[in-house]
């Protein structure tokens, strides 16, 4: 090879290449060259790519997650199958599980639900109204996108702490059951709307839930209460107050001041008079018949015949 350098005619004005049948050598010269310097910027500059770790959240690991999930699974599917719960309502498939935003589970005779449900990240809502569950398992405070639990008609008596963990929770039903007080794991939920405790065995009503300013519905009826503070009046946004038979003989004029009301249920009490303020509520939202329920109390003929002819002024 020296030998052929030192023999290279280097005429840039020769027309004939100096190595038969190839390039010319100055040009062969220079991409030596260039390939020489391109190899010591690769070994000086350029960084070897590092190493991935992936983690759950990678869909590149989405075969391990698929095993970890599956057998994370398996107790819902088991427990689905002695419950004999049809697969329309818990799949049986690992990725339709997986993916369940809603757990309709309503009327099955169930006395408990598994540890596992915690698994069901995509949950949205739970229907489990009509069963007979005595509690709930704490993992329920895992499910963050949950927005809506209905537990009507079972027999729980309290709630699990970790509940108030539900940051999006905004309707909650737990009606017929045994709550002796609103639950204390609700106190700091107030982006609740829909909050609907009746026919339980509440005697009071906590101060907390007057902080509950975003409230729609408030629902505390077939309770023993025999009062309701005037602190309703700071629910300004409240829709729809059912506040029947709990044994009422006073009712605060201050429901007149929640101007968004259109349905008023204060049926089924011991009122003997039903104040102007709330009437003219009732006029002014152009409240009918049938969202403003004040039967069943023992009112005499003449504040009967009051609220007739008030209603019709």
């Amino acid at each position: 090879m020296n030998n052929q350098l030192a023999n290279t005619d280097y005429n840039l004005n020769s027309d004939k290449p100096t190595l038969p049948g190839l390039i010319p050598d100055w040009l062969y010269f220079l991409i030596v060259l260039l390939m020489i310097g391109f190899i010591i910027f690769v070994l000086n500059y350029v960084e070897p790519v590092p190493s991935v770790i992936l983690d759950d959240s990678d869909p590149r690991a989405e075969k391990d997650i698929s095993i970890t999930r599956i057998e994370a699974l398996e107790p819902i599917m088991l427990w689905a199958d002695k419950n004999k719960i049809k697969s329309r309502y818990i799949p049986r498939e690992p990725n339709e599980l997986i993916n369940l935003n809603t757990l309709n589970i309503g009327g099955q005779g169930l006395t408990s639900l598994p540890d596992s449900i915690g698994e069901l990240k995509n949950l949205e809502i739970i229907e489990a109204d009509g069963n007979y569950l005595t509690t709930l398992p704490e993992s329920i405070g895992r499910l963050s996108n949950l927005f809506s639990i209905d537990l009507r008609d079972n027999r729980l008596t309290e709630l699990p702490k970790s509940i108030e963990n539900l940051s999006n929770l905004t309707n909650i039903s737990i009606n017929g059951n045994y709550f002796t007080t609103i639950p204390e794991s609700l106190r700091n939920h107030k982006q609740l709307v829909e909050l609907s405790i009746s026919g339980n065995k509440l005697t009071t009503l906590p101060d907390w839930l007057w902080k509950m300013t975003d409230l729609l519905a408030l629902n505390v009826s077939d309770n023993p209460l025999s009062s309701f503070p005037d602190s309703i009046h700071n629910l300004k946004k409240l829709r729809i107050l059912k506040i029947s038979n709990i044994q009422l003989t006073h009712l605060p004029e201050q429901i007149g001041g929640l101007n968004n009301l259109d349905w008023i249920d204060i049926s089924g009490n011991e009122l003997t008079y039903i104040p102007d303020k709330v009437l003219d509520l009732v006029k002014a939202n152009n409240i009918n018949k049938h969202f403003f329920h004040y039967s069943d109390n023992p009112l005499s003929k003449t504040e009967q015949e009051r609220i007739k002819k008030y209603l019709e002024k």
